[in-house]
């Protein structure tokens, strides 16, 4: 008897070989037991590894009957399907079985994902929510390439419905709610959603203009429900809408005809006189409710209604600021005078400071100046260089004589660099800067002098400014005082504002975990944390975060980032927290964040 198939996988073959290829790609990068059969006519499949996956030649025009086809036959333990062009995230099959694994009663799996555009560029996130009973009925609450489930659903409830072109996969769900199929959320991030390209399939983005796809979602819950929803015959007026001409810089003609077509739904398909008219009741309020919401995320483009300005100041004004990246438009960074006074201590501790760097030659100089301008007297500086191509060699070497030292070899990412520069220091005080990054005046003196005033304390860190490319501030963040409970959820330490006693990072290894490429600083924080050290948070802007468009942070946190904090909850926690429940905890610290922020601005209190 051979080797047990623990997953099958079905691809609808799709038009675009590139996108096929994606997707081929992406489940043999796993090592999994697993089979993978492509389904369809006339895909082209060059430079692909025939060994890695099955070809089922169908004469099949729809995603749904060539899932089906390769439904009927699937052999392996858990079953999946995705689009051509979708993909996996690497370990994402490992979790799923072990998740299976530890939960021989749960027959359905689901978790996170983000769309992807054809160049594989973040377009958004879909952040699952844990599973309750009813919350189908409310909507589609799953993201189709993240859903795993028991091939003995499949014997047991058979296979999808191949009238339906848009929503087989939901109507799917339904059957399977409606029968007490027990599903579970996994929280943590799954696969990649292709929102244009897939062979057969509307993206998110097209279903919800496309009429054919909206009615066929109401008749879906007409047949499983008895009736439709306000929310959803709101969907229908909408398409209804786009697909007579008309669209949201037309303005009140647009809100107008959207709310007729979803009145007609409404007595189209609710034909209970009474629910009819306690729909149509409901229906402008509901439809108002969402127009706002949309008017809120197009407000930079509508040129129709707009918000209030008084309605749109308030949402600004209980917001909080923290994570929140870009905060108003660039203005010059203003620094308080004060921070131009250094405060020399008799005895300064030797300070040693390692700034990584990889074609950052357009700030790097400005990152060099901020550190080696404040004249600190027992200065280390180390610049590691991993092998850039760009300008940063020749920055590096205008500084050369001012730094204890520096290299440029190639080396395996950021946190191996931070390492190897570590190995060059022998300061009592330690931390690293990112090239991108910049100190904020007389920082050094004042890290210095508090430590010197507080040596109980192991870990110190500030308030951050945001910087743009320019240099320019686009907002602040205000933090109070420290919360080691919420750091095992989120990490909200500013980096390059953080500085570490030389006897906790012995403590922990003396080294950065060079598994992790983007949270190895909320790696080295909880380590500091479980290690038993004490943090402060000082009353002062220690640093600036450059923000990029093209930097490591905006374009990996919802792909690496997450996977790597998710590993980091697992390791703290003993499992993955959804996120519902990080917003639950780490809600009381934004609003003691709210407070201190607003008594900043209002001058209260001055840093």
């Amino acid at each position: 008897m051979g080797t047990p198939i623990e997953f099958s996988i079905i691809t609808p073959s799709g038009i675009s070989p590139k996108l096929l290829a994606a997707t081929l790609a992406s489940v043999a990068s796993h090592p999994r037991r697993l089979q993978h059969f492509v389904v369809g006519q006339g895909a082209a499949t060059e430079g692909q590894n025939p060994g890695l996956w099955t070809w089922v030649d169908e004469p099949v025009v729809d995603a749904v009957p060539a899932v089906n086809q390769g439904l009927r036959r699937a052999t392996g333990d858990l079953v999946a399907w995705l689009n051509a062009g979708d993909i996996y995230f690497p370990e994402t099959l490992s979790s799923v079985w072990e998740f299976f694994r530890e939960r021989p009663d749960v027959d359905v799996v689901y978790g996170d994902a983000v769309f992807l555009d054809e160049d594989d560029r973040i377009q958004g996130e879909f952040s699952a929510k844990p599973w309750r009973a009813g919350r189908l009925q409310q909507g589609c609450c799953f993201c189709q390439p993240a859903v795993f489930l028991r091939r003995r659903v499949i014997e047991q409830h058979g296979l999808l419905n191949e009238g339906l072109r848009f929503w087989a996969d939901y109507d799917y769900w339904l059957r399977l709610a409606q029968a007490g199929v027990r599903f579970e959320q996994l929280p943590r991030l799954l696969a990649g959603c292709r929102v244009v390209g897939a062979a057969n399939a509307l993206g998110p983005m097209e279903r919800d203009r496309s009429l054919e796809a909206v009615e066929e979602l109401n008749s879906l819950f007409h047949r499983q429900l008895g009736h439709v929803s306000a929310r959803w015959l709101l969907h229908e007026g909408r398409a209804a809408a786009y697909h007579a001409g008309t669209d949201h810089s037309q303005g009140r003609r647009y809100y107008v005809s959207a709310l007729q077509h979803a009145c007609r739904a409404a007595l189209r398909w609710n034909g209970t006189p009474w629910y009819s008219l306690r729909t149509l009741v409901l229906l402008p309020a509901q439809h108002i409710r969402h127009e706002w919401r949309l008017l809120k995320r197009r407000r930079k483009s509508a040129k129709g209604l707009r918000p209030r300005p008084s309605v749109d100041f308030l949402s600004k004004f209980f917001k909080p600021r923290i994570f929140n990246l870009r905060q108003h438009e660039p203005r010059p960074l203003e620094i308080p005078p004060a921070y131009q006074d250094v405060v020399a201590l008799n005895q300064p501790p030797t300070m040693s400071i390692v700034t990584p760097n990889l074609n950052q030659g357009a700030f790097l100089a400005a990152t060099l100046n901020s550190v080696l301008s404040q004249e600190y007297p027992r200065l280390e500086y180390i610049v590691q260089d991993g092998g850039s191509k760009d300008e940063s060699v020749e920055v590096i070497q205008r500084f050369a004589e001012r730094l204890r030292h520096w290299a440029s070899e190639r080396d395996r990412g950021q946190t191996q660099a931070i390492n190897r520069g570590m190995r060059h220091t022998t300061g009592e005080i330690m931390a690293y800067l990112n090239s991108d990054d910049i100190l904020l005046p007389g920082a050094l003196a004042y890290v210095a002098k508090y430590f010197a005033d507080h040596p109980q304390v192991d870990v110190l860190y500030g308030h951050r400014v945001l910087i743009d490319a320019q240099g320019d501030e686009i907002g602040r963040w205000v933090l109070p005082p420290h919360d080691n409970h919420v750091l095992s959820f989120a990490d909200y330490i500013p980096q390059e504002t953080m500085f570490w006693r030389r006897r906790i990072w012995d403590r922990v290894g003396g080294a950065l975990d060079e598994s992790f490429q983007f949270a190895m600083d909320w790696d080295l924080i909880l380590r500091f944390r479980d290690a038993g050290a004490k943090f402060a948070r000082v009353p002062r802007f220690l640093g600036a975060f450059r923000i990029t468009d093209d930097q490591k942070s905006s374009q990996q946190i919802l792909t690496t980032g997450r996977r790597e904090m998710d590993r980091l909850r697992q390791r703290v926690l003993a499992r993955t927290p959804n996120s519902e429940e990080i917003h639950r905890v780490i809600r009381p610290y934004l609003r003691r964040h709210w407070l201190w922020d607003k008594m900043y601005l209002a001058g209260i209190v001055r840093f």
